[in-house]
């Protein structure tokens, strides 16, 4: 049997356009006039693709040229810049720079949960355990949402009042990776927890109590939390919320495993290969750097490829399901398609008119 691969990629210009992974061969463009575009994701089945813009979601039929979309998902008011569907496409998680996290019906366009996070969010993403998301905000602070029992579990400050740009989770779910707008990287080790242990957060549970009918809960401020400088000796930097008087439940623990100066500006986007062993991150300069994974604790990760570069930022990438290959887009109005063996380009994809933000990759079994 043979693979065919679908690259689709958006931007500025308006428009997301379909190629032909292999042959480099547009077949395929949609216009998208309200807006410009943030992130792309294929459903799971490969049959829709959604796209994350300002304010909402728009979900068009990937297989068939179909200009008019599926269906639009409206509720956020703000930038929506990240997207993704659960393990088997029946909902969709969303975040926004207005602050909310939500979770969609992709049938009915309805959501499911509103999270209200206080502050832009910059990256969403979901545990492999379907139950928990993790995103990461514009005031440098990582949170889990409980989709189970509606509520904030988590909170994780690595570094005060700096804007976290890109989060990564393993495809195993066993690291989470964010780097902030200093170029600074932070991994954390995850695991289930057995017990949800923790101190409950009156003052949480309080505002919680006095809030309105809403389904938005509250979050309060990180002001207790350690200081930069002692993160990586603190394997406690971190607050457990449990509701007083509940069974405990099952939320993800961290670990702090690591942390080291990636780069000195942005990190405009990061991800795990799917093999686990490369943490690849899209860069200000242009540049793609690809760094060899550590699984034990305090181990320091090295630098294994540099790959470039664009001629203006990058700002988006994605491994190939082999991890043998890489795509990335950035400004330079092309999408790259590299041999990570070589480090060299071997398909480039050109023809939006303005910078490219953001790539999906379907990969189908013919």
């Amino acid at each position: 049997m043979s693979k065919k691969v679908i690259l689709a990629t958006g931007g500025y210009d308006h428009t997301v356009r379909f190629w032909e992974a292999a042959s480099g061969v547009c077949f395929r463009t949609i216009q998208f006039p309200e807006s410009h575009i943030n992130r792309l994701v294929f459903s799971p089945d490969k049959v829709f693709l959604a796209v994350a813009a300002n304010p909402r979601i728009v979900v068009f039929d990937a297989l068939n040229n179909v200009a008019s979309p599926v269906i639009g998902l409206e509720g956020h008011r703000g930038n929506v810049v990240s997207v993704g569907y659960e393990a088997f496409g029946s909902w969709l998680y969303s975040g926004s720079e207005d602050g909310t996290i939500c979770t969609w019906d992709p049938r009915s366009g309805k959501r499911s949960h509103v999270f209200c996070n206080r502050a832009g969010v910059t990256a969403v993403c979901l545990h492999p355990s379907q139950r928990e998301l993790i995103s990461a905000d514009c005031q440098g602070t990582v949170r889990t949402w409980d989709l189970i029992a509606n509520r904030l579990n988590r909170e994780l400050k690595p570094q005060d009042d700096v804007p976290i740009s890109t989060m990564a989770l393993a495809a195993d779910g066993s690291l989470l990776s964010v780097c902030n707008h200093e170029g600074a990287c932070y991994v954390w080790r995850v695991c289930q927890a057995g017990t949800g242990t923790g101190e409950a957060d009156a003052e949480f549970y309080e505002l919680e109590r006095l809030r309105d009918a809403s389904p938005i809960p509250l979050t309060r401020s990180d002001s207790d939390l350690t200081e930069m400088q002692h993160w990586n000796r603190s394997p406690s930097r971190q607050r457990v919320v449990q509701r007083p008087g509940t069974p405990a439940t099952e939320p993800v623990d961290f670990q702090p495993s690591t942390t080291w100066s990636a780069h000195t500006r942005y990190v405009l986007q990061s991800s795990f290969s799917p093999n686990g062993k490369m943490l690849a991150m899209a860069l200000d300069s242009g540049f793609i750097r690809l760094w060899g994974v550590q699984r034990s604790v305090g181990a320091t990760w090295q630098q294994t490829q540099v790959l470039g570069r664009h001629q203006k930022w990058a700002w988006d990438l994605v491994f190939s399901d082999n991890s043998e290959f890489l795509f990335s887009c950035s400004s330079d109005r092309r999408a790259c398609l590299w041999d990570l063996s070589s480090g060299s380009v071997i398909r480039t994809y050109e023809g939006h008119k303005l910078a490219v933000t953001a790539l999906a990759v379907s990969v189908t079994t013919l």
